[in-house]
């Protein structure tokens, strides 16, 4: 991980939107990273939470690239990717600890509802967003 890591950070290094914020950004992923190795003889976590902090360190690293205000990302995507997380633990499981991280309340169309939700959220937002954009250009 740690070396897929220094090749995303190098690749998201070359002409980012602003040097400076994607200096501060890594110092904070770096950072971390750091921490973990160093403290990893005495507190080890598990590889999947290991696998789950390299997953949020790209996502830092893609957002100070771009300066976050321009990240092209999807909030459908990653809802939908959230709930693809939650029914692979549900499935593992098995149980009532699965079915709690699933968090359905016993609604078989749950996720799909949450998904929708999402979706709405994003597209109102993104209009929003236009319409004061919109203002501020004229």
């Amino acid at each position: 991980m740690v070396a897929a890591l220094v090749c995303v950070t190098v690749v998201l290094g070359i002409y980012p939107a602003d040097r400076t914020v994607w200096c501060v950004e890594m110092v904070w992923a770096v950072g971390l990273w750091a921490i973990l190795l160093l403290t990893r003889s005495k507190f080890r976590f598990s590889t999947s939470d290991y696998l789950c902090f390299f997953v949020w360190t790209v996502l830092q690293l893609v957002g100070a690239h771009y300066m976050f205000e321009l990240v092209p990302m999807s909030v459908v995507a990653v809802a939908g990717l959230w709930k693809i997380v939650e029914w692979l633990y549900a499935v593992v499981d098995g149980g009532k600890a699965g079915a709690a991280f699933l968090g359905s309340q016993g609604d078989v169309w749950d996720a799909q509802k949450d998904i929708l939700c999402d979706t709405l959220g994003a597209i109102c937002s993104t209009a929003l967003f236009l319409c004061r954009e919109r203002k501020s250009a004229q």
